[in-house]
């Protein structure tokens, strides 16, 4: 019984592992698993190899070689400094790529456990009781959905702050594991670091409160402050350009007044709640319907006077909670789908905002808060400790499978180049080139979401820098000149620059090197569906690529969103949108009559449509639902007859982000940002199915005459 919670502990993790990525994730030579389109695993993934085969600058944590030409720091990614910094100095001396990350998420469970284990024995008499309360800790919602982001799994910090607060610990040990759960924060993610600096306050206030020691007060916290600083400047932090923090997207990423008890669609049996945009799933701090229970079990007896909670004695912990809670809202409140008001803003709170915009990520002190506040008075209430025990038990078996969705496979990609991806051709280009010109520069697909991790992969291996990869916060100022310098120098025809460069590009944007090519300046070669550009002047690459029977020979067309409705005028178009961006004013055909106007679409909002005939049959945009025609069991929409079963639907990030555009049980949609389009005749066939990135600077949606 000693060991029994470790036990428990270390299997719960073990099957968290499992069910969300396969036990392969625990394997440091497996990687596959990260390498989802569409995920942030892949890109945490991408920066971790850079890092590891950057050389080593000073402060410690910076890289280059992604983003090129810029310079950042592993701190603020998803690298995960607190490992990738020590692992950097025995990388050189390993014959194979090693990943971490499935054993971080794996001790990051096991110490949410452990942590709720020692905070709940402050309380309970009872060590079976003790386990099964702190299975609500483990088996949090919000925990199980933040494995979307690796880095921000370390939630047990917040439950270590509170074992600290309610210890009968002495100062030196509380001051002692306090500096530890701040070094730790400090080395995974910035946005750990303020539940730290909150709750290290609030520990040593009420040591001050029992020891009446200003000196521990001030020490306590200026231990604290001194470690976060020292840190973040190892790792680089402070080397980036702090004013170039954004607060875009304050408001968009907050909380919801209901984001304790609305699970989104995510789970739960509550999942209709509303919230005001899709960004707020950044705010998602849904307890859990059985935490739910236990709430109102204790509130209950509160009111009967039959349960003491003295909320006084913890009144500065209680206002740290509230306040953190209060920034999680930002200055824009909402309840449901409602804005309620927005506070204005002056221009240095906007900066701080700039650097923490994801404000809905503050909710999870309120959010384990809550579970505590429901587990320990549920276990002081007047009910024997039998029926407790049964209790607890039950409810914690309806949070198994009250989280089980959270399990699902949510990052799915179709026609993935991982399978096959020409990797001895990607390493011989890396090998030669000494930059890798990802075209449109810095941005994160060119024929999938984010398809540049498989080809950036192997460009981090062989240390050739790429114009791609998501950073955080960088110089925008260079990368600015550095994007519009290389879209000058090839619009103007001069590449004398990037003679031991290539080129990567699409289809839609292949026009762009057409008089390069036409000349000879530019050799092409279609690779994995995308088509690599060689200037002419490396001979050696050149020559090499040609004798590649594999690659296909250079061709390509170009087609306007107008062309291809105009072209397909006579067939039926069904129309589901997915994206990161804005989805963008589009004009269809002038001749066909009718304007139809949808303002305000947002980034990451749903639309739906069907056309046939130039006929509009079915047309709804969304920022904040999902949008579904279910055709399941077979249907009509106006003249079509869709066969058994079919299904459309267009999601936002928050609701799953993705498409489906299944016909006769078949899935045709690509899951591409932008306008994905499924061509159908009238026999139901399959004419096309394709999409268009048309995301071009623009805050609404508009299809123009059509009736």
């Amino acid at each position: 019984m000693k060991y029994l919670h470790h036990v428990v502990y270390l299997i719960v993790a073990l099957l968290v592992i499992h069910f969300r990525f396969g036990l392969e994730a625990l394997n440091p030579t497996s990687y596959n698993w990260l390498m989802i389109v569409g995920s942030d695993w892949a890109s945490d993934y991408i920066m971790w190899l850079y890092y590891l085969n950057a050389d080593w600058f000073f402060p410690l944590g910076l890289f280059d070689g992604l983003a090129y030409p810029l310079i950042s720091s592993v701190g603020l990614t998803g690298g995960i400094p607190l490992i990738s910094i020590p692992f950097k100095l025995i990388y050189p001396y390993l014959n194979q790529d090693i990943q971490l990350y499935g054993v971080y998420i794996f001790i990051c469970f096991y110490l949410q456990g452990y942590f709720s284990y020692k905070l709940l024995k402050c309380f309970f008499d009872n060590n079976i009781g003790v386990i099964l309360a702190s299975l609500f800790f483990v088996l949090s919602p919000v925990l199980i959905d933040r494995i979307g982001h690796l880095n921000l799994t370390a939630h047990f910090i917040i439950i270590a702050y509170f074992y600290l607060y309610f210890s009968n610990l002495s100062f030196k040990k509380k001051r002692n594991l306090s500096l530890l759960m701040t070094a730790l924060a400090s080395l995974i993610h910035p946005y750990l670091i303020p539940f730290c600096v909150v709750l290290a306050f609030v520990v040593f206030f009420q040591q001050y409160k029992s020891s009446k020691s200003l000196v521990q007060l001030a020490l306590g916290n200026a231990f604290n402050i001194a470690i976060i600083l020292i840190l973040y400047y190892l790792v680089g932090n402070f080397s980036l350009p702090m004013n170039e923090s954004s607060s875009t997207g304050l408001g968009y990423y907050s909380a919801n007044l209901n984001s304790l008890f609305n699970p989104m669609v995510k789970m739960g049996i509550f999942n209709k709640i509303k919230i005001a945009s899709t960004g707020q799933y950044e705010g998602f701090g849904y307890v859990g319907f059985s935490v739910l229970v236990l709430s109102l079990i204790t509130i209950y007896f509160l009111i009967r006077r039959q349960l003491k909670i003295d909320f006084k004695k913890h009144l500065i912990l209680i206002l740290s909670i509230i306040g953190l809670f209060i920034f999680s809202l930002s200055n824009l409140i909402t309840l449901g789908a409602n804005e309620l008001f927005e506070i204005p803003l002056p221009s240095f709170i906007e900066k701080i905002y700039g650097t923490f915009r994801s404000t809905g990520r503050f909710i999870w002190t309120a959010h384990y808060a809550v579970i505590l506040f429901a587990v320990i008075g549920f276990w002081r209430s007047p009910i024997s400790k039998k029926w407790k025990t049964i209790i607890l038990l039950i409810l914690a078996a309806i949070q198994i499978y009250d989280v089980h969705k959270l399990f699902d496979k949510r990052y799915i990609n179709h026609e993935s180049l991982s399978t096959e991806l020409q990797k001895d051709v990607w390493e011989k280009v890396f090998k030669e080139a000494d930059l890798a010109i990802n075209y449109p520069l810095y941005e994160y697909g060119l024929i999938n979401d984010s398809d540049f991790i498989f080809w950036a992969s192997i460009a981090a291996k062989e240390k050739c820098p790429i114009t791609t990869g998501w950073l955080p916060r960088f110089d925008k100022t260079k990368r600015s000149a550095f994007k519009e310098a290389t879209e000058k120098n090839i619009k103007q025809q001069n590449i004398d620059t990037y003679q031991n460069d290539v080129f990567i590009t699409n289809r839609s944007h292949l026009k762009d090197f057409d008089k390069l090519i036409r000349s000879g300046k530019l050799f092409v070669y279609q690779v994995d569906r995308v088509y690599l550009l060689v200037p002419a002047e490396n001979i050696h690459l050149n020559e090499w690529l040609v004798n590649r029977s594999s690659l296909d020979s250079y061709h390509y067309e170009t087609e306007t969103v107008q062309d291809f409705f105009e072209r397909n005028k006579q067939h039926t178009i069904i129309m589901a949108a997915r994206d990161y961006k804005h989805v963008c004013e589009m004009t269809i055909n002038e001749e066909w009559g009718v304007n139809l106007d949808i303002p305000d679409l947002e980034r990451s909002g749903s639309f739906l449509a069907v056309l046939k005939d130039q006929l509009l049959l079915h047309f709804e945009a969304s920022n904040t639902e999902q949008l579904i025609l279910d055709f399941t069991n077979g249907g009509s929409l106006g003249s079509i007859k869709f066969p058994a079963p079919s299904y459309f639907k267009s999601s936002g990030t928050a609701m799953e982000n993705r498409t489906y555009l299944l016909l006769d049980g078949k899935e045709h949609s690509l899951n591409q940002s932008g306008l994905n389009l499924l061509v159908i005749d009238d026999s139901y066939k399959v004419i096309e199915s394709t999409y268009f990135e048309n995301n071009v600077n623009c805050s609404h949606l508009r299809i123009t005459n059509i009736h």
